[in-house]
């Protein structure tokens, strides 16, 4: 791992503390998602604007996603 690591030109603390963050980036993607993919299955011709307004108190709840942190 260190190797890797000198190779990357990161250290293994910083590796793993970006692994950490793109997993939690994997599963602030798939929320959003799918919370996009149900309000669009009731309102398939909502635009991105209005969907991203009706999610947003959702996301904010969730985990704070985007602009809408805490």
């Amino acid at each position: 791992m260190t190797r890797l690591c000198e190779l990357a030109d990161m250290t293994p603390q910083n590796y793993y503390a970006r692994r950490s963050a793109w997993r939690r980036q994997e599963v602030d993607v798939g929320l959003v998602l799918e919370l996009a993919r149900a309000e669009r299955g009731y309102q398939p011709r909502l635009g991105v604007r209005k969907l991203y307004h009706l999610i947003g108190v959702e996301l904010k709840a969730w985990a704070g996603i985007g602009s809408l942190k805490n």
